[in-house]
């Protein structure tokens, strides 16, 4: 209803596009907290607790889009 009233598109492409490239390329990064559920230092936790939130932005993006 309110892209008929107001003659634009309900979100831009160009920001899932974005999304989409961003959460591939973070979750590369991600993959390995996969395979190595146990014996990982507190670093790798932490970096890979910080890359699972971070992928959390791009995902409401393409969601609330």
């Amino acid at each position: 209803m309110i892209s008929v009233v107001s003659n634009k598109p309900p979100f831009n492409p160009m920001s899932m596009i974005a999304a989409i490239f961003t959460i591939s390329v973070v979750g590369f990064g991600v993959w390995a907290h996969h395979m190595f559920t146990t014996g990982l230092t507190v670093d790798s936790r932490s970096y890979f607790s910080a890359a699972t939130a971070i992928i959390g932005v791009p995902t409401a993006i393409k969601v609330f889009s």
